[in-house]
């Protein structure tokens, strides 16, 4: 018996087949590479160079990237920044709680549940872990967290508070109460208040603090990593894997966020913060005339503003604008925005708790801008009680917002005060800015 070939036959079958391996190639291949993808990084060192690839493989003392001329590896000590320009821009929701850590970390989580002392936590960029509650400092639920923060602040510097404490805004005031906190997730708290336990729904608290006896003893952490819902996190480490890098915090706490959700890894952010980032112990003001009853009305409204201007908009100063633009005939100031800074009205004092952790602090002096021209006011920064700042400004003589910097070594307590530096209010609003702590 003869077998007869007939190729009209055979070569579609064989063709098929041929197309299907190389289909089943070509998506094996398709998904080991998108696995095996790993993040551009830019990152900037001290020396002010920048150096663009993709990490392939990180550790304590290098950084190793493929780049454009080949492989590369970058000291960590002599980086800066690095910084992930694929991230993924996103915000927190409105339901996001702050949680922030013993470490200084500060997170926004949008799913939590208290078990077996830890609360099991994931983060709105969709990292997952399990927090030991001892590692956990305050948790902000609603309001405005500068406000909330303050009034934390105050909590825990009372020597009378053993217990964790709920925060609670009623009647336009802050009212804490100590207990000891036995459950917890996002509809409550569940309270212990000596025999009697009640369960607290989240709705009605502005936050929760937990305590800690004792103080909290970290080492300086290696960098700052910032998410892109604004998350913070301060590293002990960080590692590669295919995906996602693994943060872990000083308290040892392990993040695996998805490089899409990084948006920069500061090594810089470790000697220096911007004193905006600490709550102050006091934030008063006091006028130059007026009665008790109209006092108690203004107050609020005259309280030194975080961020912003007393009109809700961006700080900001009048600077020099270049000599060419002002010989061509535009005028001799222009208005320069601040990201980061404190409205200060005449009367205005605040205080700050700083435990001798910083060197020193900088930063400028000017008037609000649309503050009257006949404004004068004295500036005075004392440090333990010591005289470290002290100057009249007026606006009509200002040509350039003033630069100072002051020494803070050993320095266990800050007072920042604006007085009515020639018995008028009127034009006496100043704005300090760019206000950096060196530790």
């Amino acid at each position: 018996m003869m077998l007869r070939f007939n190729p009209t036959r055979v070569a579609p079958v064989l063709g098929f087949a041929v197309r299907l391996c190389c289909l089943a190639i070509t998506w094996q291949l398709a998904a080991s590479f998108a696995f095996a993808q790993t993040p551009t990084a830019e990152i900037r060192l001290l020396d002010g160079s920048k150096v663009v690839g993709t990490m392939v493989e990180v550790s304590l003392d290098q950084v190793k990237l493929e780049t454009g001329a080949g492989p590369k590896s970058v000291q960590i000590e002599q980086i800066e920044v690095i910084e992930f320009p694929e991230s993924e821009a996103s915000k927190s929701p409105e339901t996001a709680a702050q949680f922030s850590l013993q470490d200084g970390s500060s997170l926004f989580i949008d799913k939590y549940k208290y078990v077996d002392k830890k609360i099991v936590t994931t983060l709105t960029v969709g990292a997952e872990t399990s927090i030991p509650k001892r590692n956990v400092s305050s948790i902000v639920f609603a309001g405005d967290p500068v406000a909330v923060q303050k009034q934390i602040a105050k909590v825990k510097q009372d020597a009378d508070v053993v217990a964790d404490t709920l925060i609670v805004f009623r009647n336009e005031e802050f009212n804490a109460i100590e207990g000891i906190v036995k459950g917890l997730d996002q509809a409550s708290v569940q309270f212990a208040i000596e025999e009697q336990s009640a369960e607290v729904p989240i709705s009605k608290l502005s936050a929760l603090t937990f305590f800690k006896a004792g103080e909290n003893d970290f080492s300086d952490p290696l960098a700052t990593c910032v998410l892109s819902d604004t998350s913070r996190i301060r590293l002990r480490g960080f590692e590669l894997t295919a995906k996602q890098l693994v943060l872990t915090t000083l308290t040892g706490d392990k993040f695996n966020v998805d490089f899409g959700k990084v948006v920069s890894i500061d090594f810089n952010s470790t000697t220096s913060e911007p004193l905006t980032s600490l709550a102050p112990s006091t934030n008063d003001w006091e006028p130059l005339l007026a009665g008790q009853s109209i006092v108690g009305k203004l107050r609020q409204l005259r309280l030194a503003r975080f961020n912003q201007s007393f009109s809700g908009k961006p700080l900001s100063l009048n600077v020099p604008r270049p000599a060419a633009e002002v010989a061509a005939g535009k005028t001799r100031m222009i208005e320069r925005v601040f990201e980061s800074g404190i409205a200060v009205q005449g009367g205005g004092r605040l205080a700050w708790r700083l435990n001798g952790d910083y060197q020193s602090l900088s930063g400028l002096i000017g008037f609000a801008p649309e503050a009257s021209e006949f404004g004068k006011v004295g500036v005075r920064i004392m440090v333990d009680g010591k005289e470290r700042y002290s100057q009249e400004h007026t606006k009509n003589e200002m040509t350039q917002p003033q630069p100072f910097d002051i020494d803070l070594v050993d320095g266990k307590r800050m007072i920042i005060e604006v007085d009515y530096a020639d018995g008028r209010s009127i034009g006496d609003v100043v704005h300090l800015v760019n206000l950096t702590l060196q530790k």
